[in-house]
């Protein structure tokens, strides 16, 4: 499952998701606290399966290029 992290970003946010709700209607505050606590973990596992299996498709920086802006031309600096 880490090595596809775009199912373990959407399973992070239903995470986030189910937590802000048991907290905003006060649903369960024992278990609510325990998500609170868990919390950094998963952050942390999306993290690093981001950086270790996610693909960068973008164009790759050219040997002047210092900033890798797409949505602005070189000539517009």
């Amino acid at each position: 499952m880490l090595k596809r992290p775009y199912i373990l970003a959407v399973l992070v946010t239903c995470y986030l998701l189910a937590y802000v709700v048991m907290l905003q209607q006060n649903i369960l505050p024992d278990v609510t606290m325990i998500m609170f606590f868990l919390s950094p973990l998963l952050v942390l596992s999306l993290a690093y399966s981001i950086l270790r299996y996610g693909n960068y498709d973008g164009k790759d920086l050219q040997e002047n290029e210092h900033w890798g802006y797409q949505d602005r031309s070189i000539e517009k600096t």
